[in-house]
């Protein structure tokens, strides 16, 4: 009986599946978020004039506007993906306790088929 041979016949032992490594700063989307943030490009301002402003002035300025005329999921859909994109998710913590922050009593039940 012939013995099979394991694992994927395209892989070669001692070689990287990843010979580039991970991608170089302005590869990844938060990287080209925060570039495009600090660019300074010609705006209109309220009067019709043009000012320099970053995208990330521009952007606050929108949202605070948005904020304004009452559209707040909007606002808060915009910030979670700009705050995720560029700083990544907050950590969440949660804490499990018993009653009244107390330990947690577990209770085994064994069924002896009775």
């Amino acid at each position: 009986m012939e013995k099979k041979k394991r694992g994927n016949p395209a892989w070669v032992k001692g070689i990287s599946g990843n010979p580039n490594g991970r991608p170089k700063n302005g590869a990844t989307l938060a990287e080209l978020v925060r570039q495009i943030g600090d660019t300074l490009p010609k705006y209109p301002n309220k009067k019709g004039e043009q000012e320099t402003r970053t995208y990330k002035e521009v952007l606050a300025q929108r949202t605070w506007d948005i904020a304004c005329y009452g559209d707040e999921a909007k606002v808060t859909s915009m910030a979670g993906f700009i705050r995720d994109t560029t700083e990544g998710r907050p950590i969440e913590r949660h804490e499990i306790g018993g009653e009244g922050g107390g330990p947690i009593t577990l209770n085994v039940v064994y069924d002896n088929g009775n």
